[in-house]
């Protein structure tokens, strides 16, 4: 490998010979992730559960993007639609019993923050809860 490096003129060059040839393309490991991206669905868990397997797989993804250095705001209409995109698979994983919210959530003015949504989700699904340890309780007393 020395060699074949020998005609570089400096190490800047030198290393990009090097990544060139060393460095793993993640095409298979992001097309896994997107495709968990697109089919993960709440299911039988409980909204935090269905938060955290969607944020490790956003995250997985994110580490996987190349990174941005524009000193300008130029590339913030770029970070507000990935906000909005993460936004989107949350809510788009959701069980039906949430249309509602996630329709009120589709309709705020301002796009909210997957913090705020999420936050919104888990509300309704602890009054969902509470509502029906009730209508158990009233058929127990039954």
């Amino acid at each position: 490998m020395h060699v074949s490096v020998l005609h570089c003129s400096s190490t800047k060059a030198i290393w990009n010979d090097l990544k060139e040839r060393f460095e793993q393309h993640n095409g298979p490991l992001i097309f896994q992730l997107k495709c968990d991206l697109v089919s993960l669905q709440q299911g039988f868990m409980f909204v935090s559960s269905y938060y955290a397997k969607l944020r490790s797989i956003w995250e997985s993804l994110l580490e996987l993007k190349p990174a941005h250095s524009c000193p300008c705001d130029g590339i913030q209409p770029w970070c507000d639609y990935d906000r909005m995109e993460y936004v989107m698979h949350f809510l788009m994983g959701l069980n039906e019993a949430y249309s509602s919210i996630r329709g009120q959530i589709l309709s705020m003015d301002s796009f909210p923050l997957i913090t705020q949504v999420f936050s919104l989700v888990v509300h309704e699904e602890k009054q969902r809860l509470v509502h029906l340890l009730h209508m158990k309780l009233l058929m127990f007393l039954l």
